[in-house]
């Protein structure tokens, strides 16, 4: 049996890589010391892995800084901004890629997955050119085989290169990556083919991103690549890794079938799925690399259950094609455990590093071949034992106080806006306070101290006095920068995480368990094995100390929960999220003792929340809902006055940017400036921010010092986003790897950002320019002397060693002499206290006209006047309205801003709007059309419509928030000649930034007449208007729109049921019938069969001899107004050969009378025509009774999901109780539903229907997360009712014809469904809901919606609960019922006719869609549902049977203090009983209390998919439910599935008749069937009738309670008397044949 490692820590056992590397970055070591300290590790790596005897070694794992930057050397992908050319990368490049040099800055770095390590990510566009330019894999296979060991080389897959890779910088957001797999396919063929030639026969290509959630394009970018790679692979036995997740189902099937390649790798300990995928179906004679080992965390092994996991493996697989391996590479532990020589004995035993973990492989591997080592096993299973049982690892009082938090989410009692007023009266902060995130430089004395501290060689009276003057330095230097909230600067922590840990028990520490986090960088987790508690006090001494030397707020630093186990080693035993509860306890206790010892501001930093976040987006809800309540329980606790901060650092948090919301702190700081002022997106987005918020202005983790304009200019970013009043200015992250030169530098202080002066914000004054960094920049971190005697290094850190992430922004270019067009326009009268803007102090050529992209053509100004000359200085900043959250660029500069309109609940989304109107004196007599170009988008209008002018009249909106608007603000109108537009007639163009803005209930904006210029001699003149507005623009709904495409279908409208009456036809009798062709018979039988539309009924047959037969019976019809049909009667004389038409009688729907209640209309006798003539009558008639009954409602919904109960007849409604606003926001991460010229696409609208009224949403074509962003209002008139919002994607955007009707269906993407009960009055809810489908495969998760809902109350609150005291439905319902079979045949006809009416709209509401949005098919039959309805109805009775056990406990004195209390209650009781119901009714309320606390507080209730056993139903019974009927299945399928259903029929069979049996046995007591037993029975009566008459009631109450509860030691363990007499009853099951 074969072993094989995934890939090998590569910093050596004492960071030998680590010291070389710095060494090198100083200059004090050249590259060839550099090479040979790599060579020495990698041989050993590889002797060591020989020696144990793995067979299969990797190599090309050892990177200098990693693996990702190693395949973009590989491949030659170097950003132009480097100068590299061509020839092999050196390591002078290579270094300049990963950290920059004094000219360009770095490559962006994050997150490897969700590790703690980090990789280069590359940057890639359309016109990267690659080559094969670093022979780094080849060279490294030739340096082991010249050793003698045979590797396998280890490539990064091309897919997940591409997939990991981002679009550079100017290259189009829509740019696909993946377009560049043809391009980087020959260079991985060079690479194998030189490999090959090298004698390498296995070759390793890693493929982790096959467990993320892939769309079906990129999983196909898998099958061609791999079909590309065939031929070159040919001869190498290839295996391609996957690691860190379960795979999912479709991308197993995808890794399973690629040509080429012969084995496949699975992480099995995080992935216990693939496990279940690999035992359901493996390809034969391939192998599988069983990752049993983890590879991620430093616990050892549990042989027994890895070798049971691989022996069930074997019998799948087959022995020969089973290979243990890791889950993972082993870079993600520490190196080797023999280094820990002071770590505790019995802890040591429980771990295992990466030297330990191939042990673990190799011994599997053994083991599974029949060669056992028994101790090594003996020995793995009593440390199991050992730390199971040991007392270290559990504290009874911490699990206790864990478990008491279940229950409650955690809020402070206020909400943020009250807090923070609170804590502005205590703390009288200026407006755009200043803080820094915690740390201050670390130097060279400082770390001596502490170390020497650790030795004891230095007293703590000298190392506390050490400490404090670091501190009285530190506060004093933040008091000459005049910082607003100061920190002590952390003198005394090595690391965020490890000072904490080193003070809370549960904890372990190793001296030499570094990992690598990025580049040289290492970090050294803790290891968490046990519960985690407080033991006392951490940092309020150094805290109180620190605060007691300045009159300024300090602040309190803690770091989080989250991220403490994000950065340690967590114990395995118990899940994640119990042992985060633990920490965020212990955090708790020390946040209160900081508020008492006087700290008023403290940060609880949470830098890993992002990083932990689950890979699979399936995992993202539940991690971050106990992440954030995490944080929610350290500081739930404090008063309102105490102000709480919170950090996070390099990730990606725009997308969980609600839940960072969520978190409820007082002040964020996040990181901004390094990332290209990504988060800043999320804000121009519209969501919305009312807590504190500092967006980092400085990357402190580059060595180059930003200018004043620089943060200036990043603080105007964040204010045309964020309120002033919420805006903090700080760096990114912490200053420990600074340098006190770089925090302070010469000159000025730059970091503040320039006072408010009387003539408004002042300018920020040139200072010196701060020192150049050095041409070889230091490392991130200390240099190799600081921390080179383990175990006291404390240069690593968890959490302080935060990454260089994204390029910092450049300095601000120079202002060229030429015209520019400006970024922001100057505005005039504006009160200047509005704002507190920074402005950078060099602008020139303000007015200069912007140049047009058309030729000839100047951009008007005269839409919104002459250019208001610039004051000295500079341009003026952009005023904003304090109020104002706006969500649009900055360019948007009409002196006016938009008010809150109606859409209130959704984002604003700003257009331009563009409204042609006509022409004229054009030199054309043809039909001239307009194109308006803006932002890369240009369209056409139609034809013009030639008059006396040339008009057109049409309104077009172009999405002012999209991106690409900013690039180029110049709006293009031009005229040109005929439909193909080849003449150009002539242009005008428009300065975006001076369009003005209107908002409704503005009146619309004049058209105005231009000059069109540019086209020659002769000029005409165009007639248009444009504006810049809203969604709730009245121009909107029927604009052409650039999200849309244009599309005439796909606007957004909205439409109304038609009114639908139940016509009732009571069929009384028919006379003179004896026609003489049918005297000869003695008998005739006639029915009636009447037909509305394609409704059809019969009556009963009657049979008369005397030609008047009578029915009696009534007809139901549904009819929708207007009545334009006619209902139509036929009499049918039956016979053998079948029914002859006797005669046809018509009635007009419009002659109907129609009644509200249950009255008797008159009855009327209608003739019948002749069937042959109907011009000829006969003397036949029949006696009818018609009316409409407009006392009932028309049920089109299932009742559970009604959205509407009022009767059809307008004059029995009862006011309305109020309104429910709906607030259509977008969809997230929809899954692409059709294919479009190969590619995957979704255009996507959604449907909402509440009563009779239903809203469409525009179609947004070709969107994966579309954005709508509509409001709509219903009336409601019950609120026990549902609002149902239905999603689709729509076929209708590829129609030629708008008004042509599809071919296709639309489809079905999801549903959602809000119950207006649910919702509390005047409470704008905004919740993600998934959607999700239940097809044949299970439950498909297609996407999410955003929406936003409100309710508000118009009835007076007696009224409104007055509500709940009446019928749901009208009082007819309950005066004369409908039968089930007649309410169920009426909703389905119900159904059709709305399906019918609104498919005749423009644009139409597809039947198909109103069919799925009423749930027209939710009565078909489901063996799932009916095993979930079971066991709805088993979690209602587990109630009483819960009471009944109880009262079972009781009698048997199981809690005998609960026995004597029922005792004294039955004596009360019985002697009051005037206190039973009071008591009752008591007891319920406090039930009802005590669960109010556990309502449930999270997002609106939503479809549940273990509810309905979703999940758990087999494709067996899926196919079965989704089956038609008749059932189109082979017999054999139809025959099990009815065998099966017999099998369920015997199971209620038997349930039916032991529930009768009882039923029957009850009768026996009585009928004498047995008559002894009746005999007794009855005797018994007479003689308790006789006590009752004798003994007072009470007296034999409280005898038969005290009876019936008495003590065990006075019953017999016989069942009593009375069930034996019962149970020997009779029934009638033994008569039954």
């Amino acid at each position: 049996m074969a072993s094989h490692i995934v890939g090998y820590p590569r910093m050596g056992p004492k960071r030998e890589l680590k010291f070389a590397l710095e060494s090198f970055w100083d200059g004090k070591s050249t590259a060839e010391d550099l090479q040979k300290v790599s060579a020495d590790i990698r041989s050993g790596i590889w002797k060591q892995m020989s020696e144990a005897g793995t067979k299969y070694i990797p190599s090309n794992t050892f990177a200098h800084y990693d693996q990702v930057l190693d395949t973009t050397a590989m491949l030659g992908a170097v950003p132009p901004r480097y100068g590299y050319t061509s020839g092999e990368i050196g390591l002078d490049v290579y270094f300049s890629m990963a950290r920059g040099n004094a000219s360009v800055p770095a490559m962006e770095m994050t997150k490897w997955f969700d590790t703690n390590y980090h990789y280069i990510v590359p940057e890639l566009g359309p016109d990267v050119k690659f080559s094969y330019a670093s022979h780094k894999a080849v060279n490294e296979y030739k340096e082991a085989k010249a050793l003698g060991v045979d590797t396998v080389p280890v490539l990064v897959g091309p897919v997940s290169y591409l997939l990991l890779s981002k679009a550079a910088k100017g290259v189009e957001k829509s740019f696909d990556l993946l377009s560049l797999l043809p391009k980087i396919l020959p260079v991985y063929k060079e690479v194998i083919t030189e490999l090959k030639a090298a004698g390498a026969t296995w070759i390793q290509l890693d493929e982790p991103v096959l467990v993320m959630d892939l769309e079906g394009h990129k999983l196909q970018a898998f099958t061609g690549a791999y079909a590309e790679l065939e031929s070159t692979l040919s001869g190498l036995n290839v295996l391609v890794e996957t690691y860190f997740a379960d795979i999912p189902a479709e991308a197993y099937k995808t890794l399973t079938s690629l040509k080429g390649v012969t084995a496949f790798g699975f992480d099995l300990v995080r992935g216990t799925k693939t496990l279940d995928l690999v035992k359901a179906g493996f390809p034969e004679g391939k192998y599988l690399f069983a990752g049993v080992v983890d590879g991620r965390n430093i616990w050892a092994n549990d042989f027994a259950a890895s070798l049971s996991t691989l022996e069930a493996l074997e019998g799948v697989v087959g022995k020969d094609k089973l290979v243990v391996s890791t889950s993972c590479s082993l870079l993600h532990t520490a190196v080797d455990l023999v280094n820990e020589t002071k770590l505790d004995d019995e802890i040591k035993s429980w771990l295992a590093f990466a030297a330990q973990k191939f042990v673990e492989v190799n011994a599997l591997a053994k083991a599974l071949a029949g060669q056992k080592d028994e101790a090594l096993f003996s020995a793995n299973s009593a440390a199991l034992a050992s730390r199971r049982s040991s007392p270290r690892v559990t504290n009874e009082g911490v699990q206790k106080a864990a478990a008491a938090l279940k229950g409650s989410d955690h809020r402070r009692a206020t909400n943020v806006s009250a807090r923070l007023d609170a804590q502005q009266k205590k703390l009288n902060l200026p407006i755009l306070p200043t803080t820094t995130i915690g740390s201050f430089p670390q130097t060279v004395e400082l770390r001596r101290v502490r170390r020497e501290y650790k030795a004891k060689k230095v007293s703590e009276e000298d190392y506390v006095k050490a400490m404090k003057e670091e501190i009285k330095k530190v506060v004093d230097l933040q008091e000459e920068l005049d910082i607003d909230v100061l920190v002590h600067g952390e003198p005394e922590r090595n690391d965020m995480v490890e000072y904490f840990g080193e003070q809370l028990s549960g904890f372990a520490f190793t001296a030499n368990g570094w990992v690598q986090s990025y580049g040289s960088r290492c970090v050294k987790p803790p290891v968490i094995y046990g519960d985690v508690s407080r033991p006392k006090a951490m940092t309020v001494f150094w805290s109180a100390m620190a605060q007691s030397m300045t009159s300024r707020p300090m602040k309190g630093m803690l770091t989080g929960p989250v991220t403490i186990l994000n950065w340690s080693f967590v114990r395995n035993d118990q899940p994640r999220h119990e042992t985060c509860y633990q920490i965020a306890l212990a955090i708790k206790d020390e946040v209160e003792d900081l508020e008492k010892g006087g700290i008023n501001v403290i940060q609880i930093d949470e830098a890993a929340l992002r990083e932990g976040l689950p890979l699979r987006k399936s995992e993202h809800a539940f991690y971050l809902d106990w992440a954030v309540h995490s944080f929610r329980i350290t500081n739930c606790g404090v008063q309102d006055t105490t102000q709480i901060h919170t950090h996070m650092c390099y990730s990606h948090f725009n997308d969980i940017i609600h839940s960072i919301i969520d978190m409820d702190a007082d002040v964020i700081t996040i990181e901004n400036s390094r990332s290209d002022e990504k988060l800043l997106s999320v804000f121009r987005e519209g969501v919305k921010y009312g807590a504190g918020i500092g967006p980092g202005v400085y990357d402190i983790h580059s060595p180059r010092i930003p200018s004043s304009e620089e943060i200036a200019d990043r603080v105007n970013k964040m204010l045309a986003v964020l309120e002033q009043n919420i805006l903090w200015v700080n760096p990114d992250c912490g200053l420990k790897t600074r340098k006190y030169t770089e925090v302070k530098p010469e000159g000025p202080d730059e970091s503040k950002p320039p006072p408010e002066t009387k003539d408004g914000p002042a300018e920020v004054k040139e200072t010196a320019e701060p020192p150049p960094p050095p041409e070889n920049p230091p490392a991130e971190g200390p240099k190799p002397n600081e921390d080179a005697s383990p175990p006291s290094q404390e240069n690593a850190t968890v959490g302080g060693e935060e990454p260089p992430a994204t390029e910092p922004n450049p300095p601000p270019e120079a202002v060229s002499d030429g015209p520019k067009l400006p970024a922001e326009e100057p505005r005039q009268n504006q009160p200047e206290s509005e704002d507190i803007l920074l402005e950078t102090s060099d602008a020139e050529s303000w007015v200069s006209a912007p140049r047009s992209p058309l030729p000839g053509v100047t951009i008007s100004r005269s839409v919104s006047g002459s250019i208001p000359k610039p004051k000295t200085g500079g341009p003026q900043p952009l005023p904003r309205s304090l109020s104002e959250t706006a969500s649009y660029t900055s360019e948007i500069s009409d002196v006016s801003t938009i008010e809150r309109s109606t859409f209130d609940l959704v984002e604003k989304m700003h257009y331009v709007f563009v409204r042609v109107v006509k022409a004229r004196s054009l030199p054309t007599s043809g039909s001239p059309i307009t194109k308006i170009s803006l932002s890369g988008t240009t369209i056409e209008s139609k034809p013009a419509r030639k008059t006396s002018t040339f008009e057109w009249d049409q309104t077009f909106a172009f999405l002012r928030d999209s991106p690409d608007t900013s690039s180029s603000p110049i709006l293009e109108i031009s005229v040109w000649e005929g439909t193909d537009g080849t003449h150009f007639l002539g242009g005008i163009c428009f300065d975006v930034s001076e369009i003005p803005l209107r908002d409704p209930p503005d009146s619309p904006l004049a058209p105005q007449w231009y000059r069109l210029e540019g086209g020659g001699a002769h000029h005409g003149d165009l007639m248009l208007a444009t504006w810049t507005g809203t969604q709730a623009d009245e121009s909107f709904p029927d604009a052409w729109k650039t999200d849309t495409a244009g599309n005439v279908t796909a606007r957004a409208k909205v439409y109304m049921s038609p009114k639908l009456w139940y016509l009732r036809a009571t069929v009384m009798d028919a006379q003179d019938l004896l026609l003489p062709q049918l005297t000869a018979f003695k008998e005739a039988s006639f029915q009636l069969k009447a037909q509305l539309g394609f409704q059809v009924q019969k009556t009963k047959p009657a049979v008369t001899r005397n030609g008047a037969p009578s029915w009696n019976e009534d007809l139901l019809f549904v009819a929708a107004e207007p009545f334009a049909d006619q209902l139509v009667f036929t009499l049918e004389y039956r016979t053998s050969k079948g029914p002859v038409t006797v005669g046809m009688a018509r009635v007009p729907l419009t002659a109907i009378e129609r009644r509200v209640d249950e009255r008797l209309v008159a009855s009327r006798w209608f003739g019948f025509e002749d069937p042959n003539d109907e011009k000829r009558g006969n003397r036949s008639r029949v006696h009818l009774r018609l009316c409409f009954d407009g006392g009932y409602h028309v049920m089109d919904e299932a009742a559970h999901v009604c959205s509407d109960y009022r009767p059809t007849a307008r004059q029995l409604w009862k006011p309305a109780v109020g309104i429910v606003e709906l607030g259509l926001i977008g969809c997230k991460n929809l899954l692409p539903m059709k294919t479009v010229n190969g590619k995957g696409s979704t255009d996507a609208y959604t449907v909402a229907k509440y009563g009779s009224k239903w809203v469409r949403t525009r179609t947004v074509s070709d969107s994966l997360d579309p954005k709508w962003n509509e409001q709509y209002t219903w009336k409601v008139y019950d609120p026990c009712t549902v609002l149902t919002v239905g999603v689709f994607d729509s076929w209708g955007v590829y129609e030629i014809d708008g008004g042509k009707e599809a071919t296709r269906q639309d489809l079905r993407i999801g549903k959602v469904r809000i119950r207006i009960s649910t919702l509390e009055t005047g409470k704008a809810y905004r919740n993600t809901y998934p959607l999700l489908m239940l097809v044949n495969g299970g439950v498909k998760k297609l996407g999410e919606i955003e929406l936003a809902v409100r309710y508000l109350r118009s009835a007076p609150p007696l009224d409104f609960l007055h509500v709940y005291s009446q019928p749901l439905l009208p009082l007819m319902h309950h005066i004369k019922p409908l039968t089930l079979f007649q309410e169920d045949m009426l909703r389905n006809t119900a159904v059709k006719i709305l399906a019918v009416h609104l498919s005749r709209s423009e644009p139409p509401l597809r039947p198909e869609i109103v069919r799925y949005m009423l749930d027209a098919d939710s009565h078909t039959f489901s063996m799932r549902k009916v095993r979930a309805n079971w066991l709805r109805i088993v979690n209602v009775v587990a109630g009483m049977i819960d009471v009944v056990r109880w009262v079972d406990d009781t009698r048997f004195w199981r809690n005998p203090t609960a026995t004597l209390l029922v005792h004294a209650l039955v004596v009360m009781l019985i002697w009051f009983p005037d206190l039973i119901v009071p008591t009752i009714a008591f007891y319920l309320f406090v039930i009802g209390a005590w669960n109010y606390r556990f309502r449930s507080r999270a997002a609106l209730p939503h479809f549940d998919p273990r509810l309905s056993l979703a999940d758990a139903a087999d494709r067996e019974e899926l196919d079965e439910e989704f089956d038609v009927v008749p059932s189109n299945r082979p017999p054999e399928m139809v025959r099990s599935r009815y065998d099966k259903l017999r099998a369920v029929g015997v199971r209620v069979q038997t349930i039916l008749g032991e529930v009768a049996a009882q039923g029957e046995k009850m009768q026996a007591l009585v009928t004498w069937r047995d008559p002894r037993a009746t005999g007794i029975f009855v005797g018994l009566c007479l003689v308790v009738a006789l006590v009752l008459y004798l003994v007072p009631t009470k007296m034999v109450a409280m005898a038969s309670g005290f009876y019936y509860f008495r003590h065990p030691i006075f019953r017999d363990r016989k069942p009593s008397p009375m069930i034996n007499f019962f149970r020997r009853l009779p029934s009638l099951s033994d008569r039954l044949m």
